[in-house]
């Protein structure tokens, strides 16, 4: 079994690093948020970690909703909403403690 590395002086491991770069851009489908991921830390380690993504979930989701469809105001575009302004709260969290 393989673990991630640690970022330098104890920051953020790639794998964190790249998750935050992307976890609230709006829009983006999770499963190309992780492909992004994925290549950040191949490429940030050169080689050295490459996360292993596994992917069963076939429908597009977006954790932060983005465009004219997300403007909707019935239950489900409300829930959405919520989730982004959690997601984009736990990203700014993480990035500064």
């Amino acid at each position: 079994m393989a673990t991630a590395a640690d970022g330098p002086g104890g920051g953020d491991s790639p794998f964190t690093a790249a998750l935050l770069d992307h976890i609230d851009t709006p829009g983006l489908d999770v499963k190309e948020m992780f492909f992004r991921v994925g290549e950040d830390v191949n490429d940030k380690t050169k080689g050295a970690q490459r996360p292993q993504i596994s992917v069963s979930f076939y429908d597009r989701y977006a954790l932060v909703p983005g465009g004219p469809a997300s403007s909707s105001h019935d239950a489900g575009a409300t829930a959405r909403s919520k989730l982004a302004t959690n997601v984009r709260n736990l990203g700014s969290l993480l990035r500064h403690g």
